[in-house]
């Protein structure tokens, strides 16, 4: 027999293997990483039978700004998984049919999730609402001298820096501190938050290395200067070789180095509406933890 509970911090090395078969790709470490800085058992759901965790499924807590200024609570699910030989059960669908009763009974406005091509078909056959694409632009970049001098940002003033960012955007959603805080952290297990001054103003840029790309996950420097952008990341950084940036606006590119393609898709599910959710299908949502 099936059930859905939240578990107990006895039940973590369970948790770890379901996220482990689910995410293969993930070292050791950065599961570890999660379990001891975020991970709370009122922030998770599993699926449960007599003998073992089939599923679980975890979730940020993130709001979104709507437009009479005031910030309405959403959960901002991460990380379902289940073990192979569960597969085919409609266990993913349990648990976010589980996490949408909590969300409302917690008094959340909705939740969101970041799916990829392969099932972003499931939350539409849900009734979730798409809300965006990332875009990624990427380019073979070699390391080359630049006078823009990137440097660590603390967390108080990318936090800052983030904030003033989003809200210079018509509707976004926003993370709550702990959960920024994780988000920057985890940044630090593989790459950096940088800030740079740059003909005036300070930028920021969040960069990791993964499967030897340098990727720019997020940043507010101009979009339509990505060359000065990649080149001045990558001689801080001493690298050659290729550069991603996401972007969630489409940018027109004028240099024929640069290629571009969709990845993933932001989906939103609402549970009652509020001053400016009429606009949640073209809102912002990134900095996601990997």
């Amino acid at each position: 027999m099936k059930y859905l509970k939240h578990p107990l911090i006895s039940d973590i090395p369970m948790l770890k293997r379901v996220w482990y078969e689910g995410f293969p790709e993930d070292e050791e470490g950065y599961c570890d990483f999660y379990f001891e800085r975020y991970f709370r058992p009122e922030r998770c759901l599993a699926v449960y039978n007599d003998s073992e965790i089939e599923s679980a499924v975890h979730w940020f807590d993130a709001f979104y700004k709507g437009t009479d200024g005031k910030k309405y609570d959403f959960m901002f699910l991460y990380a379902s998984s289940t073990l192979k030989k569960y597969r085919g059960q409609k266990n993913l669908h349990y648990m976010v049919e589980g996490c949408k009763k909590f969300s409302i009974e917690n008094g959340k406005k909705g939740l969101t999730v970041v799916s990829t091509d392969e099932i972003a078909y499931l939350y539409d056959r849900w009734g979730y609402k798409r809300i965006s694409q990332l875009h990624t632009y990427s380019a073979n970049v070699a390391s080359k001298k630049n006078n823009i001098h990137w440097e660590i940002c603390s967390f108080k003033k990318f936090s800052l820096m983030r904030t003033t960012y989003l809200d210079k955007l018509s509707n976004c959603f926003y993370w709550e501190k702990d959960a920024e805080k994780y988000m920057y952290d985890d940044i630090f297990t593989s790459g950096h938050v940088l800030v740079c001054k740059y003909e005036g103003n300070e930028y920021f840029a969040v960069c990791t290395v993964e499967n030897d790309i340098l990727i720019i996950r997020e940043t507010d420097f101009p979009k339509d200067n990505l060359t000065t952008l990649f080149e001045s990341i990558s001689a801080y950084y001493s690298y050659t070789g290729q550069i991603d940036v996401y972007s969630h606006e489409k940018i027109l590119l004028q240099n024929h180095n640069f290629t571009s393609k969709d990845i993933y898709y932001g989906h939103y599910s609402l549970n009652s509406e509020f001053p400016g959710s009429e606009n949640l299908g073209s809102s912002y949502i990134n900095l996601i933890a990997d």
